[in-house]
């Protein structure tokens, strides 16, 4: 299998988000965190954003210059309802290469989530990990995020198969419907990574709904 990968991310105002009247930075800390794993040595990897129009940090004025080596490709999204499921599915028809890595715009990767990657993907299994969620601003407390399935790799072939992401317009269930789908046709790497951290934000629908990702 060659070694390249498309990193699937969708976003609106996720760049600096605000919670109790405090900044909250969300997709820089994720890209600085990819751009530590994957733009060292890895030649053929890029990062796909599909974007809907977001405002609070306009992507293109400093997301290609994270990194040196990934190729960043910026999908703007003229829709006003934002669909997590459609947002990827989006990033992934613009995707170049043919192994998907399908990020949260709050997520830090690590090493250790590269390497378990590659093994699932090597052999022909879907990498549907458990993140570690922190529970408090400051990251000190946290728990298994073992309901969540929103990170996960598989190839372009695998992806077709399943019919890719469910577009919903309500939080959450299309990484479920995925999960649910992937364990009818394919075996499941599912380990839990504590260095694959799912970042703090407020969870009530309001703060979801309020700028974030409307």
């Amino acid at each position: 299998m060659t070694n390249s990968l498309s990193i699937c991310i969708t976003v609106k105002n996720r760049s600096i988000a605000c919670a109790d009247s405090q900044p909250l930075i969300l997709l820089p800390r994720t890209l600085e965190a990819v751009r530590k794993v994957f733009d060292t040595k890895q030649a053929y990897a890029e990062v796909v954003i599909s974007d809907w129009e977001s405002a609070d940090l306009p992507l293109a004025q400093w997301v290609p210059g994270v990194f040196t080596n990934l190729r960043v490709n910026l999908v703007t999204v003229h829709e006003n309802r934002f669909s997590r499921g459609r947002g990827r599915n989006i990033a992934a028809a613009n995707a170049q290469y043919d192994n998907f890595l399908f990020l949260d715009a709050e997520t830090l990767v690590s090493g250790e989530v590269e390497q378990h990657l590659w093994e699932a993907l090597e052999r022909g299994d879907i990498f549907f990990p458990v993140c570690w969620s922190e529970t408090k601003p400051d990251g000190s407390f946290g728990r298994w995020r073992e309901k969540g399935k929103g990170v996960t790799a598989m190839t372009r072939s695998q992806f077709d198969t399943l019919g890719g992401w469910d577009e919903l317009y309500t939080w959450g269930g299309e990484d479920v419907s995925l999960y649910n789908r992937a364990e009818k046709h394919f075996n499941i790497h599912r380990p839990k990574i504590k260095s694959l951290v799912h970042i703090w934000h407020p969870t009530d629908i309001r703060w979801l709904n309020n700028g974030a990702a409307k």
